[in-house]
């Protein structure tokens, strides 16, 4: 008689935590998403690009200003990080709340004196070689999309975008490929 109340009183216990685990779904209604949209403008920087990133998340949303980012609204502290695209200067501030247009103050039109002793050794250093043009590739055929990929990249380097070092490593990428 013992055993079945040991058995009755299981049965009693294992109903009552399955039935407390389960909940109508009624009771689950989802929390709609809203976005937030900013405006970024770097007057001082015109190429620059900017990264977006809340406190204590690993989302990170981009933007080449001037232009807009769109991103889940949340009340954690909002950075934005805008930098110069060759790898230069870079500044973080914080964005304050319902912010729709953000000035942001990085200025990459003078040089830092870190950089201004950077320019003053290369100047010393021989001259960098010109870059060739990618046509004449020593006997390697390429195929069309590879030279417009290279075309694209001698251009970004002609305007002062990109580094020798990044023209060189990116068209080693591109050659390599397409072995």
């Amino acid at each position: 008689m013992g055993s079945l109340r040991n058995y009755s009183i299981l049965i009693f216990i294992t109903i009552l935590i399955i039935g407390c685990s389960s909940s109508p779904s009624s009771y689950s209604k989802e929390v709609p998403i809203t976005y937030k949209e900013i405006r970024v403008e770097t007057p001082n920087c015109p190429s620059s690009e900017c990264k977006f990133r809340y406190e204590n998340s690993d989302r990170n949303d981009y933007v080449n200003p001037p232009g807009k980012v769109l991103f889940p609204r949340s009340n954690s502290t909002l950075f934005a990080i805008c930098y110069e695209r060759s790898g230069g200067v870079q500044e973080r501030v914080v964005v304050p709340p319902n912010t729709t247009t953000l000035k942001h103050p990085l200025d990459c039109m003078q040089p830092s004196k870190e950089e201004e002793v950077v320019l003053e050794d290369l100047e010393e250093k021989k001259e960098l070689e010109p870059i060739e043009e990618t046509d004449a590739l020593d006997d390697q055929s390429i195929s069309e999309y590879d030279q417009d990929l290279l075309d694209q990249l001698l251009e970004l380097f002609e305007q002062g975008l990109i580094s020798v070092t990044t023209y060189e490593k990116e068209k080693d990428i591109i050659l390599n490929n397409q072995n």
